[in-house]
């Protein structure tokens, strides 16, 4: 069964999470299709719900939350980084700090 893994279900509900994100963000921009990524960004965080509901009957609370957190900001940072946003040394010192934090909660 796919998100037997504990990390591969962190990593399902990380892609769902940024997925409804960009679907969203693409709705406040407008556009042609706006309507879409609305009703997109919204059913996916429906499921994003789901999933979170069946990865805390799996996986404790505080553990969950801690490695979803941290997974969560890593693939922020990475995907910012990819679309030009520029960060200084102490600003990737510190995100690299708090992603350490978060998964050692």
């Amino acid at each position: 069964m796919v998100g037997a893994n504990p990390w591969v279900q962190i990593w399902i509900i990380t892609m769902t999470e940024l997925l409804a994100d960009l679907n969203l963000q693409r709705f406040a921009l407008g556009g042609v299709v706006s309507q879409f990524h609305l009703f997109a960004g919204t059913i996916l965080y429906i499921v994003l719900a789901m999933q979170l509901a069946f990865g805390f009957k799996t996986m404790g609370i505080g553990w969950l939350n801690g490695a979803w957190d941290g997974t969560s900001t890593l693939v922020s940072v990475l995907a910012g980084w990819a679309l030009g946003e520029k960060l200084s040394g102490k600003q990737w010192i510190g995100l690299c700090l708090i992603i350490v934090g978060l998964y050692c909660l």
